[in-house]
């Protein structure tokens, strides 16, 4: 398991507190200058891959593995309401037959305030993707699990292979390409469909070509369904599918 110093772990809090207040990611610029005199070891936390930098919002936040690396009161309650968030979300996807889970929904389902349903969603988001239509912040927001995140059946699963990732001190695959519009909705539409496929696994081609999900949420909306959506589809179905 990775060590850290007490004074790593007491930054590590101070920026997950700071996180938690304003309830989003904390400006990199300005946590650096609160913290002038820490900057090394800044900079040795994110070689760590436990401090998070946004370089297109210039944003830092601690990553979910911190969670699992420092004892905290508040750290391990909010690990809670990311596990219910985990539980709630992959409940609800599965009972309504795999559409989108309206944000509003999934706080009621949880009895928690809307603001820290989306804390507890943008952690995680880090470790096990989803998409959402339009995004977070919007009052119609819409969540739809990938195919990563409906493979967990628990919550332990995550745990287990976050402590992994501890153990070998190394950061979870990143796409670092570029990816054009229609590649991303490629990649974001055979996501979806491996997850409905999971759930529904007679389903045709050519359903789930027209299926709600995967015009909304996957991006297929902009493509032909038989010339493009389908072939695309093709590439991950079951055998039997595409027999």
């Amino acid at each position: 398991m990775m060590e850290i110093s007490d004074k790593e772990k007491t930054l590590l809090i101070d920026l997950f507190n700071d996180c938690h207040t304003r309830q989003q990611w904390v400006s990199a610029e300005a946590f650096s200058a609160e913290h002038a005199d820490e900057i090394e070891m800044i900079e040795s936390l994110k070689r760590k891959n436990l401090i998070s930098w946004d370089t297109v919002t210039d944003t830092y936040h601690a990553k979910f593995r911190v969670f699992l690396l420092v004892e905290d009161k508040l750290l391990n309650e909010t690990l809670y309401v990311i596990e219910r968030a985990f539980n709630n979300l992959r409940d609800l996807y599965i009972e309504d037959s795999g559409r989108g889970i309206r944000i509003d929904d999934l706080c009621k389902k949880m009895h928690q305030p809307r603001a820290q349903v989306i804390e507890a969603l943008l952690y995680l988001k880090e470790i096990t993707p989803f998409s959402v239509s339009p995004d977070l912040d919007s009052a119609d927001a819409v969540v739809i699990p990938t195919h990563v995140f409906m493979k967990y059946v628990a919550f332990n699963a995550i745990i287990d292979e976050q402590l992994g990732y501890l153990d070998t001190n190394v950061d979870l695959p990143e796409e670092t390409k570029r990816l054009r519009s229609n590649q991303k909705a490629k990649l974001l539409s055979q996501a979806v469909a491996k997850t409905l496929w999971d759930i529904y696994p007679d389903m045709t081609i050519q359903d789930m070509c027209e299926h709600h999900s995967i015009q909304q949420y996957g991006g297929a909306k902009a493509y032909d369904k038989e010339k493009t959506v389908s072939r695309w589809l093709a590439e991950v179905a079951p055998e039997h599918i595409k027999k």
